[in-house]
């Protein structure tokens, strides 16, 4: 049984140093949680000062825990962020790219439909290694109020939780699943992701 239970942590010990450097960052405060998002709102203000008739794409990742950002989770976010401004490189006005210990934001502003972005969007999400780790947000302003269009408003359900198929906003609320397991589901997700797109 000792025998088994050495072969079983030399088998995991990979892993578990890979899994240990995609959350290799700093932690993050819900202070500083709270100053960050006030700096993306003011800076999505900005964004809109330039076209306010844009439609403005929003792109963060999807990363409980106190640990948003490391060398690893910036290299997959780069690597996502590079697919999406290609993708809309026609429609594209303006980029912004922010990087801290809160996590990895950037901002497209675009001239489409902000409801056909949407669609486009959760397209991407559903067709995408990391669809699931991706917040993809649609914002436009209508006079002074910037608002954001949600999946359910135009026909579409909310989105799934990583681990099971209930509503993921429903998941977090009653913390149904450990920080551990869902740290685990995306270190394998960008593990493989990484190796797959490593050329």
């Amino acid at each position: 049984m000792q025998l088994l239970n050495i072969e079983m942590a030399q088998l995991l010990t990979p892993f578990a140093m890979s899994n240990n450097q995609v959350f290799d960052g700093e932690s993050v405060t819900l202070l500083e949680m709270l100053h960050a998002r006030e700096e993306r709102q003011e800076l999505q203000r900005n964004i809109f000062l330039k076209a306010p008739q844009g439609t403005l794409l929003s792109i963060t990742m999807n990363i409980p825990g106190e640990i948003k950002n490391s060398k690893i989770l910036k290299r997959v976010f780069e690597c996502e962020l590079n697919n999406l401004k290609s993708k809309f490189s026609k429609e594209t006005i303006l980029t912004r790219f922010v990087s801290n210990k809160a996590g990895n934001e950037a901002y497209i502003l675009l001239s489409i439909n902000p409801v056909l972005l949407k669609k486009r969007l959760i397209k991407y999400e559903e067709e995408s290694q990391l669809g699931r780790l991706l917040d993809l947000d649609v914002h436009y302003k209508n006079k002074e109020n910037i608002f954001q269009i949600s999946r359910t408003e135009i026909g579409y359900p909310p989105r799934k939780c990583f681990l099971c198929d209930n509503i993921a906003k429903e998941c977090g609320r009653s913390r149904s699943h450990s920080l551990d397991d869902i740290r685990l589901y995306i270190s394998k997700k960008v593990l493989k992701y990484l190796e797959e797109n490593s050329n």
